[in-house]
């Protein structure tokens, strides 16, 4: 049977309209997942009640939507070292096990955006290199909030959605201290 994994962020200094955080926890998640189709079983390993009596199919595939924005292994491996390039951020996984996505579960791609939550495009950043579509989710609303004294422009790294600037909206998350590893 196909495993698949969860992803994370923790982000240090998290800096998303005008204000830093201390600790910032970002959830990574396929955007695109047009196409994936694993076997029936994986769904009904992984999604509690898969089958209830009560699931329409609309509520049938968000459930199945919210099993695909996981990573394989092999996705897993190459983003590793990606992920763990950026400072003061610390990138982790987990094998999902049997029951581990409840039931009637919204995909984090559905989750809806504004005030103290947002996506990070990662798939739109400049020298993005992997072929997976990866964004991350977080919400600010319960982090510490912190008090940093040195300008922000020299200090940050942008990463703003085009998405979001065509919709109007002047969202941006910027993470950490600058610049990724070399």
């Amino acid at each position: 049977m196909v495993k698949l994994y969860g992803a994370d962020l923790k982000a240090k200094n998290f800096y998303f309209k005008g204000r830093t955080f201390e600790e910032v926890e970002v959830s990574l998640f396929r955007s695109k997942t047009e196409g994936i189709n694993y076997p029936e079983e994986v769904y009904k390993y992984l999604i509690q009640d898969f089958e209830g009596k009560d699931l329409d199919p609309q509520t049938k595939l968000m459930n199945k939507a919210s099993v695909d924005e996981n990573f394989t292994g092999e996705e897993i491996k190459k983003m590793t070292p990606y992920f763990e390039s950026f400072t003061n951020t610390r990138f982790s996984y987990r094998l999902l096990k049997e029951g581990s996505i409840p039931h009637r579960c919204m995909p984090t791609g559905a989750i809806p955006v504004g005030g103290p939550y947002d996506f990070i495009c990662f798939d739109q950043m400049k020298n993005y290199p992997l072929k997976v579509k990866v964004w991350g989710y977080f919400d600010v609303s319960d982090c510490k909030e912190v008090l940093v004294e040195e300008e922000f422009p020299e200090r940050f790294r942008f990463w703003v959605s085009p998405i979001l600037e065509r919709k109007g909206h002047n969202l941006a998350a910027r993470i950490i201290t600058g610049k990724e590893k070399e």
